[in-house]
């Protein structure tokens, strides 16, 4: 199923700094039960939140230089049996969107965003979230993560992770995460050109790090710091 949603203008466009004019839409997805939701932006920032309700409601704000270019921009929406996915329409400049994702507790997600930023608040699940020239914010996350950022940074506080190996990885970015200081969990870090800084003990050696059963994460920063702190 393959939709193309034509943001609605409410009658609100606001001529404020730099003559920006703006408009709003909501799109809702009912039962979306186990789906991968896959969300791209550009030149401007994704936000997910968990809300409780079996029910995804994305909020979607456009931005643009005049209101020409406002009536111009479009957002692609497909839905099909095991994902749904959400971008910008062809490539923009003067422009932006942002996103605002509500969700159910348990989500699977793929996110990747140019010029932006990434931010995940109390999610559970299978997080896949790259940046570029954008900071990767996770808070309160549980489940499996695979982040990676260039250019940008990746923080947040992780609740507790899923027994397999998560990924936090920044090129010309650092890495500041808090752990729960009781959490049974296997930390491998390397900073390459930068430090390195813990409140609980790591691992230096990836492979005693593979070697070792149950929760894993890696925490790897080209040119950038890597910092745990304990909760």
């Amino acid at each position: 199923m393959f939709f193309v949603i034509f943001l609605l203008n409410l009658d609100l466009f606001k001529g404020i700094d730099k003559m920006e004019f703006t408009a709003e839409t909501t799109i809702t997805f009912l039962n979306p039960q186990n789906k991968l939701l896959e969300v791209e932006n550009m030149n401007g920032n994704i936000l997910l939140e968990e809300w409780g309700k079996n029910i995804i409601k994305i909020e979607i704000e456009k931005k643009a230089s005049d209101k020409e270019l406002l009536n111009k921009m479009e957002v692609d929406v497909r839905e099909e049996k095991d994902r749904i996915s959400i971008r910008p329409k062809g490539k923009i400049s003067n422009a932006s969107f942002e996103f605002h994702i509500f969700l159910p507790g348990k989500v699977n997600l793929r996110l990747k965003n140019s010029n932006g930023n990434i931010k995940c608040y109390r999610l559970k699940g299978f997080i896949d979230a790259l940046t570029e020239n954008g900071n990767i914010l996770l808070e309160g996350i549980s489940g499996f993560i695979l982040a990676r950022s260039y250019n940008g940074n990746v923080a947040g506080s992780i609740e507790g992770l899923d027994d397999t190996i998560s990924i936090l990885e920044t090129y010309n970015g650092n890495i500041v995460i808090i752990v729960p200081e009781d959490l049974k969990l296997s930390i491998y870090t390397k900073s390459i050109n930068g430090i390195t800084k813990n409140e609980i003990p790591v691992y230096k050696n990836e492979e005693a790090l593979m070697s070792e059963k149950g929760k894993k994460i890696s925490l790897l920063s080209h040119n950038g710091n890597v910092i745990i702190k304990k909760k």
